[in-house]
């Protein structure tokens, strides 16, 4: 059965408009919506798809959430469905144009090949999973299309490399990720998958200064992204004690 949102209880709140035409109204596009999990409008925006949202879970159950922060808009504009799961906090204002929908459920894309590369951009929402048809949730990404979608080992790009390989370092060491012919390099130092949203090596590079679990991800032009990559480093702590006199070398440890 269908779970669609019933308007008649957000008219019980405060707060949210529905609005049926605004010609002369350009709203910016929601920023950093991420491919799984909640987000909260923190400024007013819309959605970009004709068919977008929130989306996590598995099977068909979407639990993913979104907030509405206090003098925010989340505006659907005409013949936008959104797609959410578990709870809409509004604490702004919510407005729907009469041709938008706003739907509990799950939201698909086509990776027949099931690389997390898609084979369009296209976003569906449905209640039932279609041929071809992953959740959104699991994808690598939802903006670089696959150029052969029945093979997941065709036109990807060089999984990245590390160096100094993983183990310990001294503090402050410069760590150098590297795959052949990229265009760039994205990583993340706190656990999470990298995307092309994440830290970009070229603008700042990877200095390490603690334990950390690195995560990075090489993307070209034309070819599937790369498959993650993962190097774990720990810190070297030297201490002596007594007096030295001369130099102390610092070679390999």
């Amino acid at each position: 059965m269908q779970k669609y949102l019933n308007i008649n209880h957000f008219l019980l709140l405060i707060g949210i408009f529905i609005f049926f035409s605004l010609p002369h109204t350009i709203f910016a596009a929601c920023t950093s919506v991420p491919i799984s999990g909640n987000y909260t409008v923190s400024t007013s925006c819309a959605f970009a798809g004709t068919v977008d949202g929130v989306d996590a879970g598995t099977g068909t159950s979407n639990t993913a959430n979104i907030t509405i922060n206090p003098g925010q808009t989340l505006t659907l504009n005409a013949g936008q469905t959104i797609a959410w799961g578990g709870t809409i906090t509004i604490n702004g204002s919510l407005a729907i144009n009469a041709t938008a929908s706003l739907k509990q459920g799950p939201i698909w894309m086509t990776d027949q090949d099931a690389d997390g590369y898609p084979l369009t951009t296209t976003q569906t929402w449905s209640q039932t999973q279609g041929a071809n048809s992953r959740r959104r949730n699991v994808m690598v990404t939802v903006t670089n299309i696959d150029l052969n979608d029945t093979n997941a080992s065709i036109n990807k790009t060089t999984t990245p490399s590390f160096s100094p390989t993983a183990g310990s370092l001294l503090s402050g060491t410069t760590v150098t990720i590297s795959s052949s012919g990229a265009d760039a390099i994205y990583y993340t130092t706190d656990g999470s998958t990298p995307t092309t949203s994440s830290t970009n090596q070229a603008t700042t590079p990877l200095v390490i200064n603690s334990a950390v679990t690195v995560k990075a991800l090489a993307v070209k032009a034309g070819y599937d992204n790369s498959a993650i990559a993962t190097a774990a480093y720990t810190v070297i702590t030297l201490s002596w004690s007594g007096t030295t006199s001369g130099s102390v070398n610092i070679g390999s440890v």
